[in-house]
């Protein structure tokens, strides 16, 4: 979406019993087979799925573009959150692009996010209209990834020792203080990945 199709959004949050069974593991949250979205750490945080507005971005602006997008959907849209904590009312998740070029940087609003702090949690759903939670039931274990290959992709194995040789060198030269490097690799598995297995790994 871009930033001249602004929607008007409906975001409401309701406080849930953080001691719940239901709640003890946010990842378990998640449907399967959808685009899901998480940011957790020792069992709190946030989970999120579906989309109620979107932008993608890129270039040396696109931090700039991307927060003016999301105060001006704040601004028309309207927000009920008596929870009042990090992480409720009308939220994002962003991915953005560690240099200018090339890719896109996306900045997402879930159509649901559940949320936990602390002895504190809560469901927000997001959409034109006002929209009842829907029903939190754990889903069963997600399958690990099976006969996961790797294999080169923008970069070989060979050119990528070849650029590692030549970051050390120059470091060792003084001529930088530090060097990010990453390098890109294709994995393919013998059925379709379930994201939600990558994300609990992650977390």
């Amino acid at each position: 979406m871009s930033e001249s199709e602004q929607p008007s959004l409906v975001a409401t949050t309701v406080a849930l019993d953080a001691g719940s069974e239901t709640l003890d593991d946010l990842l378990a949250l998640l449907p399967a087979r959808r685009r899901v979205l998480s940011w957790v750490r020792h069992g709190e945080g946030l989970v999120g799925w579906g989309t109620a507005a979107e932008i993608r971005t890129s270039g040396p602006e696109r931090f700039a573009h991307a927060a003016k997008w999301f105060e001006e959907l704040a601004a028309v849209s309207t927000v009920s959150d008596p929870v009042r904590e990090p992480g409720t009312g009308l939220v994002s998740f962003g991915s953005f692009a560690f240099s200018d070029l090339p890719g896109f940087s996306v900045l997402k609003v879930p159509a649901v996010v559940v949320g936990k702090r602390g002895d504190v949690a809560w469901v927000t759903t997001v959409g034109p209209g006002a929209t009842p939670p829907p029903p939190l039931t754990p889903m069963p274990e997600p399958e690990a990834p099976r006969d996961v290959v790797f294999a080169d992709a923008y970069v070989d194995g060979e050119h990528w020792m070849r650029i590692v040789a030549y970051a050390v060198a120059r470091l060792q030269d003084g001529e930088l203080d530090k060097v990010v490097l990453a390098r890109d690799l294709l994995a393919a598995a013998s059925a379709p990945i379930d994201i939600r297995a990558v994300l609990r790994r992650l977390a």
